[in-house]
């Protein structure tokens, strides 16, 4: 295991707790990540309205960019996939929703303007990527198909009256 010396505190650190830095040497930071969010923190505390100019301009000057961060930090989070991952499924689905078939762009710059990650909610598998709207209809049906096929039959009882 290859270690580091953390230029805050002095401990020798494994490499893994030190984030990437891609124009260091070792290709990481100097501060291992523990002493990198103490110096965030104690930053914030010490003038959290500065912090918080400093992000909003960051917002502000890529907001392309800020979406795809905030949502591939959601994919990593909360599905265990990466942006490539994501990028993959919408390329093998053309673009297109599962259900409705029917077209999103892989835009992150507008909120519900892409292809929604559908997962098993009893496993946490990834099945496919939905528009919004099917995603919100498998979620009040409960991914019940039982439940889903009844609906159908109304829909198409009713359309045929």
């Amino acid at each position: 295991m290859s270690l580091k010396v953390c230029s805050a505190c002095g401990e020798q650190k494994a490499m893994a707790q030190f984030s990437r830095h891609p124009k260091a040497r070792d290709g990481l930071q100097q501060r291992c990540r523990a002493c990198a969010n103490a110096a965030a923190r104690a930053s914030y505390l010490k003038d959290p309205d500065r912090v918080k100019a400093r992000a909003k301009r960051w917002a502000e000057k890529d907001p392309e960019r800020r979406m795809r961060v905030s949502y591939g930090s959601k994919l990593r989070k909360h599905y265990g996939i990466t942006h490539a991952q994501y990028d993959e499924m919408h390329r093998k689905q053309g673009g297109l929703c599962a259900v409705c078939l029917r077209g999103q762009p892989a835009d992150y710059s507008a909120p519900r303007r892409f292809l929604l990650v559908d997962h098993c909610h009893q496993s946490g598998a990834v099945r496919a990527l939905l528009c919004s709207p099917c995603n919100v209809g498998l979620g009040r049906f409960e991914d019940d198909p039982a439940r889903l096929r009844s609906a159908a039959t109304y829909i198409e009882k009713e359309r045929n009256a």
